[in-house]
């Protein structure tokens, strides 16, 4: 990767270097991956080790995660939890397919302990290549050339991006009562690895987004929040 661009960090070390420099993880922890799926791309449980509860609306996902032995079927928009149940809250992969993110903020609120962290990993819908698959293609053809190009066989849920920017994610959060603690970025060409020319030219855009810092335009958004008072 670095061949090409030398400011590139894989996403895994933006992730641990961003949750290290603002939250305190430890085994005695109680958190919910919300919206935790199959579990095959979750950053956090490959990283930390805690007490961590599952949550996902598709039963089959559930019982193909088998990084998780708590879990729970329902919906993010209606959680099954006392208030301030939680000490943190995960939420990889998950903000993209919202038809209403504030709902479901609201409802991260309610079961989190006052200063409770929510980490929030999802892609950035100013970015081109998200923008093409996710605003001028149609749904059902971004929907056939992820299982043509990426061989991916599972059920590919509806994308929304809602708040799928820096600035719309944080407006939303700060709005619902959560502080900012950080807000990074990171890219990835893997969506161009069809096609060698594609992720050479994607190498180079992710360069010039280091090296002239726009930041906002790079493929994932990483943050850090925490539940105020």
């Amino acid at each position: 990767m670095r061949r090409y661009n030398p400011y590139h960090k894989e996403l895994e070390t933006v992730f641990v270097e961003m949750c290290n420099n603002t939250v305190n993880i430890s085994k005695n922890l109680l958190i919910l991956d919300a919206g935790c799926g199959m579990g095959k791309d979750s950053i956090f449980s490959k990283h930390y080790r805690c007490d961590l509860i599952g949550l996902d609306l598709s039963a089959s996902y559930l019982k193909k995660n088998r990084n998780l032995l708590n879990k729970i079927c329902a919906s993010i928009y209606w959680l099954p939890f006392r208030a301030s149940s939680f000490d943190g809250i995960i939420c990889e992969w998950v903000i993209e397919h919202l038809n209403e993110p504030l709902k479901a903020f609201d409802e991260f609120k309610k079961v989190l302990k006052t200063n409770g962290f929510l980490i929030v990993v999802t892609s950035n819908i100013l970015n081109p290549v998200i923008f093409i698959g996710g605003r001028l293609l149609p749904e059902r053809i971004t929907k056939k050339l992820f299982r043509i190009l990426y061989q991916i066989n599972e059920e590919v849920f509806p994308l929304r991006y809602k708040c799928n920017t820096m600035g719309a994610l944080d407006s939303l959060l700060q709005k619902t009562g959560f502080r900012r603690l950080i807000t990074t970025t990171a890219n990835n060409p893997w969506y161009c690895k069809f096609n060698r020319i594609l992720y050479i030219s994607y190498q180079c855009f992710e360069y010039i987004c280091a090296k002239f810092r726009l930041w906002h335009f790079d493929i994932y958004i990483l943050a850090v929040y925490r539940r105020c008072a």
